[in-house]
């Protein structure tokens, strides 16, 4: 079936933009048609329209591909790719790659390699790590220089995607690792091999906590310091960690919610 047998959808886009709601209906009706009749001209014309935005290029690939035409999909996954570095851009080359798996998995190495360099995240970096299988070594050394200019992806991508804890604790004190929220998952994880060794950590999280008047920070801070008794139980930095219990609570005497959540911790 050729593009001349849907003279509708250029009519129907100038017709009825008036009411945007038919006006999608006979644009969507359109898609459909032209996917059905595996019209490769027609499914160009319905999804890529002007092909001004990613998202555009992106719904082609996925036509082209339910159409049945997987290298022309591919080629227009790349396209919408390389449109820009937006997130529509970064969702359509997952999907490139989700089609070079399918049908040019040996190209699927290169084609994540793309997308790590052009995202950096530690998202990026583990699925390059699953496409880089046994080729991972040879791969890694770059892997990690780039990800060091953004201490969370690199820490979380040793964390989560190598379960190397060692290696994640390591950069996250090397890089100066700030957010809050890495440092409490990575203690978790490091208090199983060093208990002692997460008690700094810890401390600094319970004054970040409590800098702010808050229920819910102070409610967190005595489950700190409760973790941190415990960790410390039976060690030289037992009685360390119930003075720092104690100084807390003489600095904040005048906050009584913060002397509650203590007190129901069962903290000194």
């Amino acid at each position: 079936c050729c593009h001349d047998s849907h003279p509708s959808w250029n009519e129907s886009l100038h017709q009825t933009r008036g009411d945007s709601h038919e006006w999608f209906v006979l644009e969507w009706n359109d898609q459909r048609l032209a996917v059905h009749d595996r019209d490769v001209a027609a499914i160009i014309a319905t999804h890529a329209r002007d092909r001004r935005v990613a998202a555009w290029l992106h719904d082609t690939a996925k036509a082209l591909a339910e159409a049945g035409y997987p290298d022309l999909a591919i080629d227009w996954a790349r396209e919408a790719t390389e449109f820009d570095g937006g997130h529509q851009s970064r969702f359509a080359g997952d999907y490139w790659c989700e089609l070079l798996a399918i049908h040019r998995p040996a190209d699927v190495l290169a084609a994540r390699r793309s997308m790590f360099e052009r995202w950096p995240s530690s998202g990026t970096a583990a699925r390059l790590h699953a496409a880089a299988g046994r080729d991972w070594p040879n791969v890694q050394p770059e892997v990690m220089e780039r990800l060091s200019s953004s201490h969370f992806d690199a820490v979380l991508f040793a964390l989560l995607t190598l379960h190397d804890v060692e290696q994640a604790w390591t950069l996250a004190h090397d890089l100066g690792l700030s957010d809050r929220d890495t440092w409490t998952r990575l203690v978790e994880e490091y208090q199983k091999l060093d208990p002692l060794a997460v008690l700094p950590v810890l401390a600094t999280l319970v004054d970040g906590d409590l800098v702010k008047a808050d229920a819910g920070n102070y409610r967190i801070a005595a489950r700190r310091l409760r973790t941190m008794r415990k960790l410390a139980a039976g060690t030289e930095k037992a009685r360390e960690v119930d003075e720092l219990v104690r100084a807390l609570r003489e600095e904040h005497r005048r906050r009584p919610r913060l002397q509650h959540e203590f007190d129901r911790a069962g903290l000194p």
